[in-house]
């Protein structure tokens, strides 16, 4: 023990003997013994307690002791500039090093850099050793092709010669695509090379050439790895069924590459919302309008999959799919026709049915200018936070329920609940209802009565004017649109959409 060098400064050496060197040894050799029983906390990554025991408390000696670098290297790999410069210089102790992890070739001495045996033992193990090798190496064809076949993208780090190699380059595009960015001109437009390159990586018919790009089984290899490769096929083949049908079923989104007559498809739209409800979005305006995709395109706006700007204005003056659209985004109204945005009755709907007050604030500020002059933001949220009637609406798409009553009724499989409930309107109704678990289905349950007996006695909402026969028999069966209940009082706010009143 050293004595301190001035006051309130020691500084501690430790001094070995044979005996205790012996003891340290033992204890590394100890540890990689029981690290090379669980491979579990090799394989994760962690650091080893044998490095780390070497890295903060070694001694010099340790650090120059080639059997102790020799068993670190036999386990995993190790940070060579742990030892001692000497070591670092050790031919033997290097190519274990390299063996191990090929990286540890950047730390080796310029000698070894350039020693074949080392630089091929590294780049065998970890391709990316190659930017570390000599210049002399890097043009060494059995170097470079083990390099490649490892790490493709160790092709960069290759002479030029070897970079126009046909061999070496379909060695490195068969590892990894994106190698194809480093071979030769002449190359990147080989057919074969191409093809074993988009067969990893679909995206690299992107690099492609126009007549590669019209070649019907290299597109084909290039969308069986990455349907949105379609995007860079030639006009031809994404007019082509076949193909077009190969990358949709791979990945819907991929229509939106589609010719024209084919996202006017059907069948084409199908198999594509069938992958990816998304694809909707990109199909035509007819058949985004189409009775058949109807559900598919609610439940992709309500999954925020498709933006309401994108829809044909038919949809977009669609009161259910702007509510739909707005009930997740505010901001959709912005996209809906002008009409929409200057109704009051729908606006106010569309600010109830968002998800929160921010979102209806956004909604309101995208309402059309005239109704926020004469709809002040106070009021209007005056009226959307009670849910009552804006002073001379109609309030005809909201119905408000209150309970003001639940007693239960009967026993056994007649027991039920006796409901007394007052409409927005202020008008009351009584309703007797099945026993029901949980609030939820009990409201679903006072939902699907209230709505029945409207529709059984042809009540209309509050303001609504009655229909004149013939205008009936025009509209036909036509459902209207959504509405929306609000239950209030002692059981949960429930929303609930109907198709008709």
């Amino acid at each position: 023990m050293a004595m301190p060098s001035s006051a309130g400064e020691e500084t501690t050496t430790r001094a070995y003997d044979a005996t205790t060197f012996q003891e340290e040894k033992e204890r590394i050799f100890a540890a990689l013994e029981h690290l090379s029983k669980e491979p579990n906390y090799l394989e994760n990554g962690s650091t080893s307690k044998a490095e780390e025991h070497l890295a903060s408390f070694a001694s010099k000696e340790a650090r120059q002791d080639r059997a102790v670098a020799l068993a670190l290297c036999s386990l995993f790999s190790p940070e060579v500039w742990l030892f001692e410069e000497g070591l670092r210089s050790d031919r033997a102790f290097m190519l274990a090093a390299v063996s191990s992890y090929g990286g540890t070739l950047e730390h080796a001495s310029k000698e070894l850099r350039a020693d074949r045996e080392a630089v091929l033992a590294a780049v065998s193990n970890d391709g990316h050793a190659l930017s570390s090798a000599s210049d002399e190496l890097k043009a060494d064809r059995q170097v470079v092709l083990a390099a490649v076949r490892t790490f493709g993208r160790a092709l960069q780090s290759a002479s030029k010669d070897l970079q126009a190699d046909k061999e070496v380059v379909l060695a490195a595009v068969s590892n990894n695509g994106w190698a194809l960015l480093q071979a030769s001109q002449e190359l990147q437009a080989d057919r074969q090379v191409v093809l074993a390159a988009v067969k990893n990586n679909g995206c690299m018919l992107n690099y492609a050439s126009p007549e590669l790009c019209s070649d019907r089984e290299v597109v084909l290899a290039a969308i069986e790895k990455y349907s949105l490769a379609l995007r860079n096929a030639s006009p031809q083949l994404r007019a082509d069924r076949e193909v077009v049908l190969a990358a949709v079923s791979k990945g819907g989104t991929a229509l939106a590459s589609a010719s024209l007559e084919l996202q006017a498809d059907k069948e084409v739209v199908r198999v594509a919302v069938k992958n990816d409800v998304a694809a909707l979005g990109f199909a035509s305006h007819e058949l985004q309008a189409d009775k058949d995709f109807r559900e598919d395109l609610l439940a992709a706006i309500r999954a925020s999959r498709i933006w309401l700007g994108s829809l044909s204005a038919e949809l977009r003056a669609d009161r259910e799919v702007v509510l739909a659209a707005v009930s997740i985004l505010g901001n959709a109204l912005s996209v809906a026709v002008p009409e929409l945005q200057a109704d009051e009755d729908f606006v106010l709907l569309c600010a109830r049915s968002c998800m929160d007050d921010s979102q209806a604030d956004i909604c309101y500020s995208q309402a059309h200018d005239g109704l926020k002059q004469k709809r002040p933001r106070d009021i209007f949220f005056q009226a959307k936070n009670s849910a009552l009637a804006l002073p001379g609406q109609s309030n005809a798409p909201v119905l408000q329920v209150t309970l003001t009553s639940s007693a239960p009724t009967g026993s056994g499989s007649g027991a039920g609940f006796h409901v007394e409930a007052t409409l927005a309107s202020g008008s009351g109704i009584t309703c007797d209802l099945p026993a029901a678990s949980g609030a939820e289905v009990c409201l679903q349950n006072l939902a699907a009565h209230l709505l029945a007996e409207l529709q059984e006695n042809k009540k209309k909402m509050p303001g609504e004017e009655e229909e004149d026969e013939e205008e009936k028999e025009k509209e036909g069966n036509q459902s209207e649109p959504g509405a929306l209940l609000w239950f209030t009082g002692d059981i949960v706010c429930w929303k609930m959409w109907t198709t008709t009143f």
